[in-house]
């Protein structure tokens, strides 16, 4: 399991970083559709995986997921690097130095940015995973429909990663950064408050999809944090902090919760949003390293 988790953990520093210097001009919309792809593979591949196993057996949903892995690897092989380069318009740099480059991350617009990354993981990691166990024990909707929650938010998402990509690349990155994640913390917030099942849903659905809206800016915010050629680092950076560290968030939402209620830890959640819009708002928009070509 280990294993595996840090095989899928290359994907986000590898595969953003290739996106982002291969769309330098339609990052957003680029970023935008890499995400709905995304979206489809965790909406999805849970409810395959369960088909699979309970018709054939537990074993087998890893070995059907293995074939597309291993497709996909011989695929990439045969692709020369040199044919990826020749799609990557950027300037020559002589004077390059890796070391130098990471150096300069050293400053406290970065430690911002990471900061920003960090309560994002928070409340959202949080939220998504705890979002079932809100349902069951605080609204009292049977397990099988708090489980399609989780499943709809990430489905919402998908058309407002088409939207939010579209509108990153028209008015830059944190404009809709700082609004998509407003709107997020006021779901969280009133996710906490209703005891209402249809008003629970819809504000799941707004949270997904506001959540997810914002997250090509956020890669472009990551982008913009240095040089094209280390953002491999700045994407790890990224999805250390958001799957990393937002983990960490369902410890707190569940000690929140053993101490006050589960109502609270939502509460709390939503803070973390509202302390992410903060950090946005306070945060240097500077797009110099995302050429606009």
């Amino acid at each position: 399991v280990l294993l595996l988790g840090i095989g899928a953990g290359t994907y986000h520093p590898a595969g953003l970083s290739l996106v982002s210097r291969i769309y330098p001009k339609d990052m957003g919309k680029a970023m935008g559709f890499n995400g709905l792809l995304g979206n489809l593979g965790e909406a999805s591949s849970p409810i395959i995986a369960a088909a699979v196993g309970v018709y054939i057996g537990w074993r087998y949903p890893y070995l059907f997921w293995s074939v597309p892995i291993i497709i996909l690897l011989l695929a990439s092989l045969t692709i020369k690097d040199s044919k990826i380069k020749d799609h990557i318009n950027e300037e020559e740099s002589h004077n390059f130095s890796y070391r130098d480059e990471t150096k300069k991350l050293v400053s406290k617009e970065f430690f911002l940015y990471i900061l920003i990354l960090l309560f994002r993981g928070l409340f959202y990691t949080g939220t998504v995973l705890l979002l079932t166990t809100f349902a069951k024990d605080v609204l009292s909707l049977k397990v099988i429909i708090g489980g399609l929650i989780t499943t709809i938010l990430i489905v919402s998402g998908m058309p407002g990663q088409i939207i939010g990509g579209k509108i990153s690349d028209k008015f830059g990155y944190k404009k809709p950064l700082f609004v998509f994640t407003f709107i997020s913390s006021i779901s969280i917030a009133f996710i906490a408050n209703t005891s209402n099942s249809i008003i629970f849903l819809f504000f799941s659905i707004l949270m997904g999809f506001s959540y997810f809206a914002a997250q090509p800016s956020q890669n472009m915010l990551t982008a913009s944090m240095g040089n094209p050629k280390i953002r491999g680092l700045l994407y790890g950076f990224s999805s250390l902090c958001i799957f990393g560290f937002g983990s960490f968030a369902v410890s707190v939402g569940g000690y929140i919760a053993d101490i006050l209620t589960w109502r609270d830890a939502f509460y709390i959640l939503a803070l973390f949003a509202l302390i992410d819009v903060f950090l946005i708002y306070i945060k240097r928009e500077k797009r110099e390293h995302i050429k606009q070509t």
